[in-house]
C-alpha cells in the first residue's frame, strides 16, 4: 500500500521589523511632500529641471518630518537633550541638503538692472 505524505505546513511569512521614528518620518514626508509638488507643478514633471524641483522638495519634506518625529519620539520618552540634538541635527541636515541641492537645481536667470 502506497501512502501519501502529509502536504508541509504553510508558512506564514515573517512580519517585517518595525520602522523607526524618523524612518518612517522620511517617508511619509517624501511622500506627502512628492504629492504637493506635483499638485503645484500642475501634474507630472515634463521638464528635467521639474523633476529636480519635484526631487529636491521630497527630499527637504522628507527629511524635515524625519528629524519632526525623531524629535517628538524623544520627547515623548523624556528624553529632553536627545529631543534637543535631534531638532540640531535635523536642522543642519536641511541646511546642507538644502546647499547640495540648489547647486544641482539649474537657478532662474535674473534680469539684469539697469
Amino acid at each position: 500500500m502506497i501512502s501519501r505524505l502529509p502536504a508541509p505546513p504553510a508558512r506564514l511569512p515573517l512580519p517585517a521589523p518595525p520602522m523607526l521614528p524618523a524612518a518612517q518620518g522620511f517617508v511619509r514626508g517624501f511622500v506627502a511632500s512628492a504629492c504637493l509638488g506635483v499638485v503645484q507643478e500642475g501634474g507630472l514633471a515634463k521638464s528635467p529641471q521639474q523633476v529636480k524641483r519635484l526631487l529636491r522638495q521630497a527630499l527637504l519634506g522628507g527629511t524635515a518630518m524625519a528629524a519632526g518625529s525623531q524629535v517628538a519620539a524623544t520627547i515623548g520618552r523624556g528624553l529632553f537633550g536627545r529631543a534637543l540634538l535631534a531638532g540640531a541635527l535635523g536642522a543642519t541636515a536641511m541646511l546642507l541638503l538644502g546647499q547640495l541641492l540648489s547647486e544641482a537645481t539649474p537657478q532662474a536667470e535674473e534680469s539684469p538692472h539697469d
